[in-house]
């Protein structure tokens, strides 16, 4: 199975048009743990910025990231999604050295 079929983009409840992310069957759970419903929205998009002001979780990110996802999959463009994912690995080399 594709990896982004396993999660999808999901809408908490605190808030309008602000975004976590949710693996499939536990659509109103964010990975961060927090109250969600679910969307229609293509993971896709993640961190799109319209006129509506979207806002995304980090937290959703950054555990969508351990979860093999990817910086790729979770990010609105090719360009931003690889700027995204090597400043994460360079996040990373430098916790560890």
């Amino acid at each position: 199975m594709d990896k982004l079929k396993k999660h999808i983009m999901s809408e908490g409840i605190g808030g309008m048009f602000y975004y976590h992310i949710s693996r499939v069957g536990e659509e109103h759970r964010g990975l961060c743990g927090k109250q969600t419903m679910p969307t229609h929205i293509p993971l896709s998009i993640w961190g799109y910025r319209g006129h509506l002001n979207e806002r995304y979780c980090q937290e959703c990110r950054l555990l969508a990231h351990d979860d093999h996802i990817g910086a790729l999959a979770v990010s609105g463009t090719t360009g931003r999604a690889i700027a995204i994912k090597a400043a994460t690995e360079q996040a990373d080399k430098k916790g560890r050295g």
